[in-house]
């Protein structure tokens, strides 16, 4: 296996969690950096991007919440190769930042897809309704973006559409392309794991059979966000303990893709 597995403690969540401590890790724990939750300054982003260079190819990132899934973007800004980026999400992370141009957790694919010149194509899964509501004015506005960009909703994961939409992509779209795999566990229904964000309905098995369905293409990338809150007065040791579980199965799953 060739898989490598680094441990961004964004908040301290990975503090309580145990899922890494008897598999081969790096633990960087980025807490000090300031300008990073949710939104990342420009500066925080430099330091961040330090971080993360020497692990590029073939490295498992687990990055905390879904406040810093932007660290997403950082990762693929070093890839010197063309690549798909394949999410799984319930939003859709392609809405315009509230500030200015600052990247955030809700705009890290938009802003992927405007500024990674290697970057060329985007499978978004799991987002719901209202997101492909925010997904319409985009994909009327963005040069190319409705050709870049194929999502399979979460009414599709709940119907079952998706395995012939996934099939067809995978046939038509990946074989001459290396991937990158982001995934945010807020896709994931609550009675699997509590996340920090309103969440979708998928199941672990849907999960593991989506993720499967890459096996034995190339895989150069990937990262798992989706932790409770740090600081949440709810979180107590059963969340902590689901977490730690699921992130536990997608180290095995992760481990047959890179």
């Amino acid at each position: 296996m060739n898989q490598k597995i680094v441990i961004c403690n964004m908040s301290g969540i990975y503090d309580q969690q145990d899922f890494y401590r008897n598999t081969p890790h790096s633990f960087q724990d980025l807490r000090s950096i300031r300008g990073i939750n949710g939104y990342c300054e420009d500066t925080a982003a430099e330091e961040l991007k330090k971080s993360l260079k020497n692990n590029i190819n073939n490295t498992l990132y687990f990055i905390d919440n879904g406040n810093f899934h932007y660290i997403s973007k950082l990762r693929c800004d070093l890839l010197e190769e063309d690549f798909d980026l394949v999410v799984l999400d319930h939003h859709s992370d392609m809405e315009e930042p509230a500030f200015g141009t600052i990247l955030s957790c809700g705009s890290w694919i938009l802003f992927t897809l405007r500024e990674n010149v290697h970057l060329r194509r985007i499978l978004l899964i799991g987002p719901d309704a209202e997101q492909l509501r925010i997904l319409e004015p985009l994909l009327e506005r963005e040069v190319s973006a409705g050709e870049r960009l194929t999502v399979l909703s979460e009414e599709d994961i709940k119907s079952g559409a998706y395995k012939a939409k996934l099939d067809r992509w995978i046939r038509e779209k990946a074989p001459d392309s290396r991937l990158f795999i982001s995934v945010d566990k807020d896709v994931l229904g609550k009675d699997v794991v509590d996340t920090n964000w309103d969440q979708g309905s998928m199941s672990l098995e849907q999960m593991e059979e989506i993720l499967k369905e890459f096996s034995g293409l190339p895989v150069i990338g990937a990262d798992v966000c989706g932790e409770a809150a740090s600081g949440d007065p709810s979180l107590n040791a059963e969340t902590v303990e689901k977490s730690s579980r699921v992130n536990e199965r997608l180290i095995a799953i992760f481990s047959g893709l890179l």
